[in-house]
């Protein structure tokens, strides 16, 4: 019996593994896409086929975009950690410098350091999701890549 438990544990160990895999890759093909459609759009400026503004605005509108049905999305902030390009516009500008997760950590200056430090990489941490009330809910598991 108490081989079959240690068997069942390590095969959920190995799923919940396999997941995590599979959800990290699927965040970083996202952020890699983005980066190819920006530097095709830094091509066309290059070339003369759009301004900079046009091309401003066309990465902005196209990562806005992206929100997915499970409410996951793409920003921008700068190594400031001022919003740059956000989903809801009127948080774009102000610093998130100091903004802390349900949990106490400065989010925004982590993957900063982390792009600063490694190039890219991965973040987990505790936050809401867009509308939760947090009165009322928990905060869950989220996954940031950076980049």
């Amino acid at each position: 019996m108490y081989f079959l438990r240690v068997q069942h544990n390590e095969s959920v160990h190995k799923i919940k593994s396999a997941l995590m895999k599979s959800h990290k890759d699927g965040r970083r093909t996202i952020v890699d896409s983005v980066f190819s459609q920006l530097a095709y759009l830094q091509k066309q400026v290059k070339l003369r086929r759009m301004t900079v503004a046009q091309a401003q605005q066309i990465a902005i509108d196209m990562i806005r975009s992206y929100v997915s049905s499970e409410g996951d999305y793409i920003w921008v902030n700068d190594l400031d950690c001022k919003l740059v390009v956000h989903p809801a516009k009127n948080i774009i500008g102000p610093s998130v410098k100091k903004y802390r997760t349900p949990t106490g950590r400065y989010i925004f200056q982590e993957l900063v350091e982390l792009c600063k430090k490694k190039g890219k990489g991965y973040v987990s941490y505790y936050g809401f999701r867009k509308g939760d009330d947090p009165k009322e809910a928990d905060p869950e598991l989220k996954l940031s890549y950076v980049s």
